[in-house]
């Protein structure tokens, strides 16, 4: 898979287990939207279709990988999605079949502050991969027509 854009938001995320204010979970998710924008249109990547969106949490502790990560992560995906397939209604765009997700958190390296990092693969379909491959030579050592 070929990496198609990748960034590290220097934002904290936490357990939805943990009680927080709404608006405090707001104000953070509206930060995290903010420098995946600022990113982008600094970057403007071209994402072609299909792809994996890949999810790293960067944190001191690790979260329950089936259901407090995936949802801790929620609000990140959402904003990645609707940058990759504009113009849908908000919080829509990653039900869409090209798109597939993956997560994963890992500890922090010494002194690195806790962060989401964000990775977009290019998935290469069987189609795709039958045009990278060089056409078939016959017995005369001509590729066949």
């Amino acid at each position: 898979m070929q990496i198609q854009w990748q960034v590290i938001v220097p934002v904290k995320v936490i357990s939805p287990n943990q009680y927080e204010h709404w608006t405090h979970r707001a104000k953070r998710n509206k930060l995290i939207r903010r420098w995946i924008w600022a990113m982008w249109t600094k970057d403007k990547p071209k994402i072609d279709l299909p792809c994996t969106v890949k999810l790293t949490r960067i944190a001191t502790r690790f979260l329950d990988s089936q259901d407090n990560l995936r949802f801790s992560l929620k609000g990140t995906l959402d904003v990645i999605c609707d940058f990759i397939l504009p113009g849908l209604p908000p919080g829509q765009a990653d039900s869409d079949t090209r798109l597939s997700f993956e997560y994963d958190q890992r500890k922090p390296a010494t002194k690195e502050q806790p962060a989401i990092e964000i990775t977009i693969y290019q998935n290469h379909t069987a189609e795709a991969q039958a045009s990278e491959t060089p056409a078939a030579e016959t017995q005369t050592g001509r590729p066949s027509e």
